[in-house]
């Protein structure tokens, strides 16, 4: 049973971040993307945003959710009023760089 469950969150999360990949493909959308804040997570005491979003699903098993993720960002990194924010942020280098190794 928890095998089942398991997958179908596997599948949702595989439809959610293949959206967001769409999204980010179209240069209109990016800088609306990256402006989402997210909902406040009252344990870290921080927004939680698009960006935090692809960076957690960049560190997941499911391979297909790690492209995906990183495709996303690769769209993103494509528009030079974000390239930036991304460039600075080191949760991004340190996914990027580890899921290299």
């Amino acid at each position: 049973m928890d095998s089942i469950i398991g997958d179908d969150i596997i599948c949702s999360v595989r439809g959610a971040v293949q959206h967001i990949v769409e999204l980010a493909a179209y240069p209109d959308a990016q800088e609306s993307l990256m402006a989402m804040d997210g909902k406040k997570m009252y344990k870290i005491n921080e927004w939680i945003g698009l960006l935090d979003n692809l960076i957690m699903y960049m560190q997941m098993e499911d391979e297909d959710i790690r492209l995906a993720a990183a495709h996303a960002v690769e769209f993103l990194s494509t528009n030079i009023k974000i390239k930036k924010e991304l460039a600075d942020n080191d949760a991004l280098i340190k996914v990027m760089v580890c899921s290299m190794v």
